[in-house]
């Protein structure tokens, strides 16, 4: 898949529309985005998601809102 594991330095909203769009192409879903997942973060992101408690998230859009939530203050914004 040619998609970069995202890694805190980029912007998460544009990172997680380029994943959802390649698993979709792929003729993935929810279920195969959410699984997936754990292997396209490196180390520090990956260390987020294994770290929140048990059943802290409920759907892939509560995934996805806590995902960029978190990192969005990570990555170098342009003009900063």
């Amino acid at each position: 898949m040619g998609i970069d594991k995202y890694d805190s330095k980029t912007d998460p909203s544009a990172w997680f529309a380029i994943y959802s769009t390649t698993i979709q192409a792929a003729g993935g879903d929810q279920v195969v985005m959410a699984n997936y997942l754990l292997v396209m973060l490196t180390t520090a992101a990956r260390a987020w998601l294994t770290g929140l408690p048990r059943y802290t998230i409920n759907s892939w859009a509560e995934m996805k809102g806590q995902f960029i939530a978190n990192f969005q203050g990570t990555f170098p914004h342009l003009g900063t």
